[in-house]
């Protein structure tokens, strides 16, 4: 009983409503920190909140939610500025129906940019009240300003757009931002009643001065005025201003001795300069001044009255030949651009931050810090700096610099310096630059963007190197120009390998892809690095695993590397056991000539980061299907190799003769006519050449197939897809073989490319061509069990008899698949061979298995199919019934128990 006491007293706790028991003020707060739309939403929870929404002091309206969220389906593509800025006008006026009248408007927002659209006739050459129900937004601020509104923040996109004349003499507004408007007062008198203290002037009309007297204001900022001429504020209490785009302005002059920030951004115009005064601001922290003309003189009264002064900017100024700068508690100062400008004198003992900027690279300008002990970080672009300045004054000078930065400095050649302090250095486009040494012990990032044939060297080892090799134009222009570029590359790469992380940009995948005869007569030049990560802005997922392979051989030892594709990074972490050595061949390794061995014979594992399915598939294996199509993979590189490589010619050649075995061809001394099917440089084709056989290759790559004619062969060469039919007579061939070629069958390289109908075509004219009772023996590597039944249902359909046949099933290495097929109905001729791999045969020389007595052959018979009958109802015997019940019941069902009448035949009638 009690038990339930409480369960009703905590149903009671639930049901109440606590919003409403808040105090209005609170929630008038929370909706000030919601957009309008969703202050408007909330007032739908509670009464409370809907009584609080009629008398929430904040009056925002913007044009653009209005079309969006509001009005979207109501306005038409064709209707006008002007009569979506009414319709506008109207909603707000409707909307403030329901407002309370009787209370203080705290701010009010009105933003209408889309007026700017508004299309005027070209007799009137302004917007009007008749055009513009502009009255209405008018009458909609001197209402607030009735309300006794603290800001307002009004947008109307043109300066044609004029305002109330009483909005500047009102008491109550202390934060006021006009944009696109007309201010009707040209001169705009700031006194001691004036009550505003944030003000912000954006592309207004009608003003031609502000002056006055106000110690209220703290912020001043007025941006793309034209019309205006002059500022003369005196204000005690003046913090920040600002003057951007105010091309017609002559004269600026403010007395405020607490102003913090000044920033002036005018365009260039040195025949009617600006005369700016500023001297009464003792207190400024930040000064910047873009498009002003300065001369010694000003430069002089105005720092020398700046004690506190932390921050100047120089740019696009007007400057003298020499420019001198003197005050010593300025640390951070900025030239970019200045001209007419030589020679640049700095006495700061505080100054921490120099950047000196300039495009202008044929007028390079010298500079001079004088007391610079506390400089940390000196950025230079296109000046003046010599070879013997940075390695005799540079160390002396500036003993505490941190970071420093060098770019487009024409007259560098031979750098060399020394540093105890330097943690930052980058090199940006020093043309002349041949050779740099750095030895900089503390150095952790290192940057250089430039050409390669520079010598460069830095002593830092625990640096992270990023490298912006420039590329040439004359690099596509032949392959004999790669590969020079290939040897500057590993070259320049030799003298980061002590790095602790190197990161190389590169424009291009085919710049960083080595070909293999370079990997294997040259070293690789970084054994020593762990971290590489490469961004490539151009990169093919076909020539991924050639530019992985590529960077492995660049530092054979490395633990992480991260490929950047644009947006797209993956990331291949190596894990390795230095006490299991795996022994490789000579022909996997690049490694066989040095002293130093690879990757390869420590790996044990290898984790992949960022990889999807198809593009792991892709790096992982070694399969060329996954990789390209056949007659873009096998170019002339890979012709070449097929010829070249010991290893591959002698698996070749003993997979061509186990073929030619699973013939069965009858041993009389009669030569027959074979077709070897993807017959590539023709190494198979030797098989049947040396039993005295005659053979025809077909082959799909044109470079495979050069690589023949080169190599005289004596068999006939055919370039032709088996995927759209052998082109062959009917009956002339006595036998076909086939050496890991038709699993290609199975891909689908083009948008045309079906795969079934593919392999119909081919076993469809394979069985026309061949002879009545002659056999094929093909090789294949199917990548799943699914690739094998397609392949066999797909020859079975086509009218041959056979199966698979499996050399040593359990071995990893020496497993091979061989499909046998014979052109006829099935007999006692047609069985499949049994496959090697039994009565205890070892798989090879130097392989055992731990189950070798036990190894069994798999042998897959297959024949032809008969067409399948139609099952009626009357063929439902009882083992059909019974082994229906059987799988119901596994799939968990309820089924009836069996009895003697279980698949008992029921009379047509009772």
């Amino acid at each position: 009983m009690k038990r339930r006491k409480l369960l009703s007293s905590s149903d009671s706790m639930a049901a109440v409503d606590r919003i409403s028991h808040l105090p209005e003020p609170l929630i008038h707060h929370v909706m000030s920190y919601l957009p309008r739309r969703d202050a408007a939403r909330i007032s739908a929870v509670s009464h409370k909140f809907k009584d609080s929404w009629y008398s929430f002091p904040i009056v925002d309206y913007d044009i653009r939610d209005w079309k969006i969220n509001t009005h979207s389906n109501q306005l038409d593509r064709g209707t006008s500025g002007a009569e979506i800025f009414n319709k506008f006008i109207n909603d707000v006026y409707d909307s403030l129906q329901f407002r309370s009248w009787d209370i203080s408007w705290h701010e009010l927002r009105l933003r209408a940019p889309v007026v700017a659209r508004i299309e005027i006739p070209a007799n009137q050459g302004f917007v009007t009240d008749e055009l513009v129900n502009m009255a209405s937004a008018r009458e909609l601020i001197v209402l607030a300003l009735q309300k006794n509104v603290k800001s307002i923040d009004v947008c109307f996109g043109i300066p044609q757009c004029s305002l109330p004349a009483q909005l500047f003499s009102a008491r109550s507004i202390t934060v006021l931002k006009l944009d696109g408007c007309k201010i009707n007062q040209s001169d705009l008198v700031l006194d001691r009643s004036f009550s505003v203290v944030d003000m912000t002037i954006k592309r207004c009309s009608g003003l031609e001065t502000v002056k006055g007297s106000s110690n209220k204001l703290l912020m001043f900022k007025i941006a793309d005025c034209t019309g205006l001429n002059q500022i003369n504020i005196s204000s005690q209490n003046l913090h920040e201003v600002e003057i951007v785009g105010c091309r017609g302005l002559r004269e600026i002059d403010f007395k405020a001795s607490r102003l913090e920030s000044f920033t002036f951004h005018e365009s260039r115009n040195p025949l009617q300069p600006c005369v700016i005064n500023i001297e009464s601001c003792n207190s400024m922290k930040k000064l910047t001044l873009e498009g002003a003309l300065i001369t010694n003189g000003w430069i002089r009264d105005h720092l020398s009255k700046f004690p506190l002064l932390e921050f100047l900017g120089l740019r696009n100024c007007y400057a003298p030949r020499d420019l001198y700068l003197k005050n010593d508690n300025v640390f951070k100062v900025t030239i970019s651009d200045c001209y007419g400008l030589e020679n640049i004198i700095v006495m700061a003992s505080n100054l921490e931050y120099f950047k000196y900027y300039n495009r202008q690279e044929q007028l390079r300008c010298k500079f001079d810090i004088r007391n610079p002990q506390n400089l940390k970080s000196l950025i230079l672009y296109s000046a003046c700096v010599t070879d013997q300045w940075l390695e005799f004054e540079l160390p002396l000078l500036f003993p505490l610099l941190e970071r420093l930065k060098l770019s487009a400095c024409g007259e560098l050649r031979k750098i060399k310096t020394s540093h105890a302090n330097l943690k930052t250095l980058e090199l940006y486009d020093c043309s002349q630059l041949e050779e740099a040494e750095f030895r900089v012990p503390k150095l952790s990032s290192f940057v250089y963007r430039g050409g390669l044939t520079s010598d460069i060297t830095v002593d830092a080892p625990y640096a992270d190197v990023k490298l912006f090799p420039k590329v040439p134009r004359w690099i596509m222009s032949g392959d004999d120009q790669i590969y020079v570029w290939w040897e500057h590359l590993r070259q320049f790469l030799g003298n980061f390998g002590h790095s602790n992380k190197l990161t190389l940009v590169c424009p291009m995948d085919k710049l960083l892809v080595f070909p293999k005869e370079f990997r294997e007569t040259l070293g690789s030049p970084l054994h020593d690095l762990k971290r590489l990560e490469v961004t490539i802005t151009q990169c093919s997922s076909e020539n991924f695993v050639r530019l992985l392979d590529s960077l492995l051989w660049l530092a054979p030892r490395l633990n992480t590397v991260s490929i950047n594709f644009g947006t797209k990074e993956k990331t291949l972490k190596f894990i390795y056991d230095k006490r299991a050595t795996i022994e490789l061949k000579d022909e996997l390794c690049y490694c066989r000539w040095g002293l130093i061995r690879c990757w390869r014979h420590y790996l044990t594992e290898v984790r992949m980061e960022n990889f999807d399915d198809g593009f792991e598939k892709r790096i992982m294996s070694n399969r060329p299907e996954l990789l390209a199509p056949p007659e873009i993979y096998y170019d002339d590189a890979e012709a070449c190799k097929y010829t070249s490589s010991s290893r591959i010619i002698e698996i070749q050649a003993k997979l061509s003769e186990r073929a030619l075995e699973l013939l069965a061809l009858p041993d009389d001394g009669v030569p027959r006519l074979l077709l070897d099917i993807g017959c590539g440089s023709g190494l198979s084709g030797e098989t049947p050449s040396e039993n005295g056989h005659q053979w025809i290759g077909l082959d799909i790559s044109q470079s495979m197939l050069d690589v023949a004619l080169e190599q005289e062969v004596e068999g006939d060469l055919l370039l032709s897809d088996m995927g759209q039919g052998l082109p062959l007579r009917t009956g002339v061939i006595d036998g076909a073989i086939s050496i890991s070629a038709i699993q290609w069958l199975c891909n689908v390289d083009k948008t045309s490319h079906e795969p079934r109908l593919r392999l119909k075509a081919f076993f469809g004219s394979l069985y026309r061509c061949l002879s009545r009772g002659a056999k094929a023996a093909f090789q294949m590597y199917p990548e799943n069990v699914a690739q094998r039944e397609l392949i066999l249902s797909s020859a079975m359909r086509a009218g041959f008899a056979g199966g698979v046949v499996v050399d040593y099933p359990h071995s990893s290495k020496m497993r091979k698949e061989f499909v046998v097929l014979t052109c006829g109905p099935p007999s006692i001729s047609s069985s499949v061979p049994q496959g090697k791999g039994q009565d205890g045969e070892s798989c090879s020389d130097d392989e055992s298995s731990t189950n070798e007595e036990n190894q069994t052959v798999c042998i897959s018979d297959r024949h032809r199919p008969k067409k399948k009958q139609k099952v009626t109802k009357k063929g439902r015997t009882r083992e059909w019934v019974l082994k229906r019940k059987e799988k119901r019941r596994r799939k968990g069902n309820v089924v009836p128990l069996d009895t003697k009448h279980t698949g008992w035949k029921r009379k047509a009638r009772f």
